[in-house]
């Protein structure tokens, strides 16, 4: 397993997710932050971290957004216009 899923493990479960975060505030680090330093104020917090820690490519949210309608395109496809339309506007 690489080294960064370690951290995917602790995000994906919300309870752990915000005792990461709350930790890293105790620490004095702060996302948002580090975001504004690394000029990336529209990348995704996961990412940022896992850029920092492990060097993993920073992703935006319209390019995480664009991604999962790239790649999830059958999914949407099951659903009537009305409920897609709510489904994009959601990722948008």
């Amino acid at each position: 397993m690489p080294e960064w899923a370690k951290l995917w493990e602790v995000w994906v479960e919300p309870e752990k997710r915000r005792a990461f975060l709350d930790d890293l505030c105790r620490a004095s680090i702060h996302v948002q932050v580090l975001a504004e330093v690394l000029d990336q104020p529209e990348a995704e917090q996961f990412d940022l971290l896992a850029h920092i820690a492990y060097g993993r490519p920073v992703r935006t949210r319209s390019e995480r957004a664009r991604a999962f309608e790239t790649r999830e395109g059958t999914f949407l496809s099951r659903y009537h216009d009305q409920a897609r339309e709510v489904i994009l506007a959601l990722l948008d």
